[in-house]
């Protein structure tokens, strides 16, 4: 994932799912079936693939703040 501009996020995910940002700050969740023990992406087959392997995060919308107090 790195060698794809994303960093993984240590604290940000859980037992089932990693969480990675890009230089965008866009976050994706990624099943962790899908790396190997040294955090490489494993190749898989698409027969096994799951829609829900991978997963976008989106960001909160900032809120304009037009609001007279």
């Amino acid at each position: 994932m790195s060698a794809f501009g994303y960093h993984f996020e240590l604290f940000a995910g859980d037992k089932e799912f990693q969480v990675w940002e890009n230089k965008d700050g866009e976050k994706t969740k990624i099943a962790n079936s899908l790396f190997s023990e040294d955090k490489k992406l494993k190749p898989i087959d698409i027969n096994d693939w799951d829609k829900n392997m991978v997963q976008a995060i989106l960001k909160p919308t900032d809120l304009d703040d037009d609001l007279p107090f």
